[in-house]
């Protein structure tokens, strides 16, 4: 698949909750450049999505979403580096997106791969299915 980039603002509500840059960053460890919503658990992605099925914009969702402490982010000036991503699910609502469990790893800024250490584990929904040979099983 050849790499895409896609502005956010020229896409649907769907396509802005998260977008692949295109195939991995690298095959060997499934990493994958990604914009659009993360949270901490998988319920506070439904719950942010919740919020989006009741009309709300993304970023607004997830400002409501972190009412009481910073659990999701809506990344769109930057990239999150993911690996390791599993399908835990999807979503059909206002809009109809996939939902995985992956592992943070860096952050793009600036063109430049900057490392999450120590790694963390983050949820995240893209509005297509990411490449089915990248993607690990849950055991």
């Amino acid at each position: 698949m050849p790499n895409r980039l896609i502005r956010p603002g020229t896409l649907s509500i769907a396509a802005c909750l998260a977008l692949a840059t295109g195939s991995p960053t690298d095959a060997e460890d499934s990493s994958f450049p990604l914009q659009g919503l993360f949270c901490n658990t998988q319920q506070q992605i439904d719950e942010t999505l919740a919020y989006v099925d009741r009309g709300l914009s993304p970023k607004t969702a997830v400002e409501l979403s972190n009412e009481h402490e910073v659990v999701c982010n809506y990344v769109d000036l930057l990239y999150y580096v993911v690996s390791h991503p599993i399908k835990v699910g999807a979503h059909y609502g206002r809009l109809s997106v996939v939902k995985y469990e992956a592992v943070l790893t860096g952050v793009i800024v600036g063109g430049l791969l900057r490392p999450v250490s120590p790694s963390a584990q983050i949820f995240f929904v893209t509005p297509e299915p990411l490449p089915e040979i990248s993607l690990e099983q849950r055991s």
